[in-house]
């Protein structure tokens, strides 16, 4: 089963922007290196990755950001 999956419940063709909190996301990091093995570079990249993400969501989807 996926990480978020597990975490919050839900299959992924059901998370929500809003589901993706600053915890989750940190637990998932911690994930990759501690489960899965991955290297700090990769999980750096991961990190990289999401932050890019958030930003462009947020330009098209401002309420579900919050505050």
């Amino acid at each position: 089963m996926a990480f978020a999956e597990t975490a919050i419940g839900k299959p992924p063709s059901k998370i929500a922007l809003t589901d993706l909190n600053a915890r989750l996301l940190l637990d998932f990091l911690d994930h990759l290196e501690k489960v899965r093995g991955n290297s700090v570079r990769s999980r750096n990249a991961r990190l990289a990755a999401l932050r890019t993400f958030l930003k462009y969501a947020g330009h098209h989807d401002l309420d579900a950001l919050g505050s």
